[in-house]
């Protein structure tokens, strides 16, 4: 639906794929290189949410399942599309991680250790991937907006921007990082979007 409602405008192609499972993800890079030509931009979003306390029963399947997806699927997605940015000459990688990253709730260690993961990863590769004109950069969001679930003044009152952040606030954002001429001189940051939210001291 998304990629037909781009195509009006521009060229888009749609591929399932389990970002955990290496030989899928280099499919559906692949695929995606011969359809549309070598990806120079990767924004790794896929992701699931994973949260329950440390002492049940499926609390290591929940581990490995967050972070398979979470983490292990940037990586690859990163590590099979790093050759075609290489042969154009230059390329840009996003990583969506979250604020989770950096504050935290009870029984959210398997989503907090992925997109803290995801931080590191992100500073790792680029440092590793700049000698080849790559930069790799994070985006960590904070409380976006994403349901019809109506939303109260109070919820909005927690941001020191006044409102409760929307997808088009991390779109923008993903867009200058891959821009070039934008952010060419910027690589291995983490930009956290969340209206001022984690740096408002809050009193009960």
């Amino acid at each position: 639906m998304v990629a037909a409602e781009i195509n009006r405008t521009g060229r888009a192609a749609a591929v399932q794929a389990d970002v955990s499972d290496s030989d899928d993800v280099r499919r559906v890079i692949t695929e995606v290189a011969q359809k549309l030509g070598p990806p120079t931009i990767l924004v790794n979003n896929a992701g699931i949410s994973g949260f329950g306390p440390l002492l049940t029963e499926n609390a290591e399947q929940l581990w490995h399942r967050v972070l398979s997806v979470d983490l292990t699927g940037a990586y690859l997605c990163a590590r099979h599309v790093v050759p075609h940015m290489i042969s154009a000459g230059h390329g840009a990688i996003i990583n969506i991680a979250s604020t989770r990253a950096l504050m935290s709730e009870p029984d959210g260690e398997p989503y907090g250790a992925a997109k803290g993961g995801l931080l590191a990863l992100s500073h790792a590769l680029a440092v590793s991937l700049g000698p080849r004109g790559i930069r790799v950069n994070a985006i960590s969001p904070g409380w976006i907006h994403t349901s019809d679930a109506p939303l109260r003044p109070e919820d909005h009152a927690q941001h020191p921007v006044g409102r409760v952040g929307r997808p088009e606030d991390i779109a923008e954002a993903a867009v200058f990082l891959s821009d070039r001429a934008a952010s060419g001189f910027l690589t291995g940051q983490n930009l956290v979007i969340d209206g001022g939210m984690t740096v408002k001291m809050i009193y009960v």
